[in-house]
């Protein structure tokens, strides 16, 4: 009986096998993964059948990240179109981008950006204003995220 038994080296070929086998299996969850969000993507408006509570339990999941990364974006000082998904300024009367009225939800941004906010509300206008209420308007902005008039 042999205490201490030296582990064998693994032949080229078991290495090779193994590393084969791995790469399979990856592919095959990849597979399985673009699968089912193929299946979701497709029936998550109208899921039935067998798979429904999986469909209902995947968009009640999407609907609770949604939610978290627009807190993330409150506290950030910012929040998204509900229109066009761009990010803009919290309270926002409309979307820089598609000019659209965003979700104006009755919440305030965290005390850290409101004070920025304030800053740059007090501070002399620098770069383009809107022709209509004269508001600073963002860079690349196609609508005023003030009054939702086109900038020319």
């Amino acid at each position: 009986m042999k205490l201490f038994e030296v582990a064998s080296k693994e032949s080229p070929e078991m290495k090779q096998a193994k590393e084969n086998l791995a790469g399979a299996e990856s592919a095959l969850r990849e597979s399985i993964f673009r699968l089912g969000q193929t299946y979701y993507m497709a029936h998550k408006d109208d899921a039935a059948g067998e798979y429904a509570d999986q469909v209902e339990m995947v968009r009640r999941q999407e609907e609770n990240r949604r939610g978290f990364y627009q807190n993330v974006l409150r506290l950030e000082g910012k929040m998204m179109c509900e229109n066009c998904g761009t990010i803009i300024p919290f309270g926002s009367a409309y979307c820089n981008s598609c000019g659209s009225r965003p979700d104006m939800r009755k919440t305030e941004p965290a005390k850290a950006a409101g004070a920025q906010n304030e800053t740059a509300a007090t501070a002399e206008p620098a770069g383009v204003v809107c022709k209509n209420c004269k508001a600073v308007l963002d860079a690349g902005s196609a609508f005023c995220s003030a009054c939702g008039s086109k900038v020319e």
